[in-house]
């Protein structure tokens, strides 16, 4: 077990952690993408994102796969994130927390591509609802927890804190009004945050 824990801080300490993060956005983007390009009747001022995973989706497929590695690959990206603050000692209880609700939030968006919106398995559809509900409350949670953790950081910088703090106003935004055009923005704002937080941890060597 030792030797279990060994190897896996030491893997932390490697570049895999914003690697990943950046493999996150990429695919998670792309089976965005991809899904929209073949679904020619998508609406954004009328359609959820969620369309794009149901049955009536042609590129369902690539849309729910780009969700589940998309939630798997975040992982190492936050655990990164957690070793550098705890290096730096910076607020033990709030570190601890953010770190948990993080991997909780990754596990539920996961969930999201495990369980697609289907309009013929209500079961799916509801897992699917509180699936996202959960993950998108973590999401501002944790960047939160983040936000105000990186204004405490010597390694990170203000503008990543502020943008955190951008984004949590549209999740806000999002759940009081389920506005489709807003859930883009919302998707959107956590994937800039992410790339921008992975290519400033390459780019230190952090």
């Amino acid at each position: 077990m030792e030797d279990l824990k060994f190897y896996f801080n030491k893997l932390l300490k490697t570049q895999i952690g914003p690697i990943c993060g950046l493999l996150s956005v990429i695919i998670g983007l792309t089976g965005d993408l991809i899904a929209l390009s073949l679904f020619s009747g998508f609406n954004f001022d009328d359609n959820m994102i969620s369309w794009l995973g149901g049955e009536w989706s042609p590129g369902a497929i690539f849309f729910n796969l780009g969700i589940i590695l998309s939630g798997i690959l975040a992982f190492p990206l936050f655990l990164h994130i957690n070793r550098i603050l705890k290096e730096e000692n910076i607020s033990p209880k709030l570190r601890k927390a953010a770190i948990v609700v993080a991997l909780i939030s990754c596990i539920f968006f996961t969930l999201v591509g495990v369980f697609p919106s289907l309009m013929y398995n209500s079961l799916y559809s509801d897992l699917h609802g509180i699936f996202f509900v959960i993950s998108t409350i973590g999401g501002i949670i944790y960047t939160l927890f983040y936000s105000v953790l990186f204004l405490k950081s010597t390694s990170f910088n203000r503008f990543q804190s502020y943008l955190g703090f951008g984004i949590i106003l549209i999740f806000a935004i999002f759940l009081f009004t389920w506005i489709p055009i807003i859930e883009w923005l919302m998707t959107f704002a956590i994937i800039t945050w992410m790339m921008i937080i992975s290519i400033y941890l390459l780019h230190k060597r952090l």
